[in-house]
């Protein structure tokens, strides 16, 4: 019999670490969907599953995780698997679940959703600055005051890619 699904959670700079332990199956697969829904309610976009205590998943759970994914990313954030036992590897591998990031362990799964993240806000900001910039006109030449804004935005981005710090302030 399958061990009931149950979730450690754990936040460290803005990713959410979520240890998960037994079975995703059936019930377990709707209780995990609207807990890591509701960290999507409230805003939190970089979720790392640890999954060194995960026994077994079935369908239902796959789903979750796709869907998951694919809302997170669609927000600019990322979800990212670590510390799968084989056999729980083997089923992702059998189901085709290659649009999920998966990870030999802890560090090397946060290494990765941290900079992930870290490129999504870059690009944000980016999209932003030229976003306040343009016009429909198609003839639009940019102010003194555009280009000042567009210059002290790339400052800003660079900064942000040698320091490894946010850009954008916190939302």
């Amino acid at each position: 019999m399958a061990t009931p699904m149950s979730l450690h959670e754990e936040e460290f700079e803005g990713i959410l670490v979520l240890t998960i332990k037994g079975s995703i199956e059936g019930r377990a697969s709707r209780d995990l969907h609207k807990a890591l829904l509701g960290h999507v309610a409230k805003n939190r976009i970089a979720f790392l599953l640890d999954c060194t205590t995960l026994e077994s998943i079935a369908g239902a759970g796959l789903r979750v995780l796709v869907a998951i994914a694919e809302r997170l990313e669609g927000q600019g954030g990322a979800l990212a698997l670590c510390s799968l036992r084989p056999n729980v590897l083997r089923v992702l591998e059998m189901a085709g679940m290659d649009r999920l990031e998966i990870f030999v362990d802890r560090p090397t799964g946060w290494n990765w959703l941290e900079a992930t993240v870290r490129r999504q806000r870059i690009a944000r900001l980016a999209a932003r600055l030229l976003r306040d910039v343009s016009t429909t006109e198609e003839r639009y030449a940019p102010t003194m005051v555009d280009i000042d804004r567009l210059d002290k935005g790339v400052a800003l981005l660079r900064a942000s890619l040698v320091s490894g710090t946010n850009p954008l302030p916190a939302q």
